[in-house]
């Protein structure tokens, strides 16, 4: 799974970096400079503002 090894051999960041998914719209990857990985979904439902969960 091309993906999957991306996020398992991401390199720790100085600080924080994100990473917007190439396939799946509003999908990031957020990774600390202590190496700890959070996925996050930004969207929107229909007929309201950008939404971040």
């Amino acid at each position: 799974m091309e993906g999957l090894d991306f996020v398992r051999n991401v390199a720790q960041p100085t600080g924080r970096a994100e990473f917007k998914d190439t396939k799946e719209q509003g999908l990031y990857l957020r990774v600390t400079s202590t190496g700890v990985k959070t996925f996050s979904f930004v969207g929107r439902a229909k007929g309201s503002h950008r939404v971040r969960g």
